[in-house]
């Protein structure tokens, strides 16, 4: 898979315990790749929080690869999508603006959401499936976020991800930097 990869990083995230993370903004509009998707599933909005300050920031970071921090030091947010308590959802068919990859440690994740990406037609303004992959609570994953994605949401879940994201640094190039890491 030529969009996501496993990591074998494990990040001490315990200087997030019990902190109370301010809403930085929520994400509420769609692409035109969610079109199809708007037409039968209901489709959420994303919470990016703060995190709580630059100690808490610089120690997270410090836990990867130096030779990918001199290449660029990630920016962190937490992410938060909560579905509804009666049906599966999706975050909607996107990509990423602000960013060309990340690394995701997923903070609190279900086995049963997956995370899809997809080719898209000019022609016909379709989404095809290509890949995809589940991660699991505690796993660390890069993704290139410059292609189009989507997840699936269990219904009452809240799936909460620490993503440290790339404004500059796309995901071939991390990806090699982080090859000693990149799970077989």
């Amino acid at each position: 898979m030529n969009e996501a990869c496993k990591l074998d990083i494990d990040l001490d995230i315990s200087c997030l315990d019990g902190v109370n993370l301010p809403l930085f903004r929520k994400i509420t509009r769609h692409q035109k790749y969610s079109k199809q998707q708007g037409t039968k599933y209901n489709l959420l909005p994303m919470d990016v929080l703060l995190m709580p300050g630059s100690r808490s920031s610089d120690y997270i970071v410090s836990q990867l690869p130096k030779s990918l921090l001199q290449h660029e030091v990630p920016e962190l947010s937490v992410l938060e999508v909560t579905a509804p308590i009666d049906k599966d959802s999706f975050l909607a068919i996107h990509r990423d603006l602000a960013r060309v990859a990340a690394i995701n440690y997923y903070i609190d994740s279900d086995e049963e959401e997956v995370t899809s990406f997809f080719d898209w037609d000019d022609e016909t303004n379709t989404a095809t499936e290509k890949s995809n992959f589940i991660a699991k609570t505690d796993e660390t994953w890069l993704l290139n976020v410059s292609e189009l994605h989507s997840v699936k949401i269990k219904a009452g879940h809240t799936r909460r991800i620490l993503s440290m994201s790339f404004t500059r640094t796309n995901y071939e190039t991390i990806r090699g930097l982080c090859a000693s890491k990149v799970h077989q």
